[in-house]
């Protein structure tokens, strides 16, 4: 998950900048990792899917993301908060 470290150090270095478009260190590998690294005991996400249902289908889903992510306006967005 070194992109996502990446994303974390930039947010601790600059707390009080806006992160307009972290997408480019987001990619399949790091949402697999990420997911696999969920503990699976936790509360669903909003869509109300959990980390086992969700792993049903883990490579479709997470192409789904990943196609959803790229369409987003990348100023949508001010800051990813998720990430602190």
């Amino acid at each position: 998950m070194n992109e996502l470290s990446k994303i974390r150090e930039l947010v601790k270095r600059n707390p009080h900048n806006k992160i307009q478009n972290v997408t480019h260190y987001i990619n399949k590998e790091t949402l697999t990792s990420s997911h696999h690294s969920m503990d699976a005991t936790k509360a669903s996400g909003i869509d109300k899917v959990g980390k086992v249902d969700y792993q049903s289908s883990l490579n479709e889903n997470i192409n789904n993301l990943l196609s959803r992510m790229k369409r987003q306006n990348p100023f949508r967005y001010d800051v990813f908060t998720f990430i602190k």
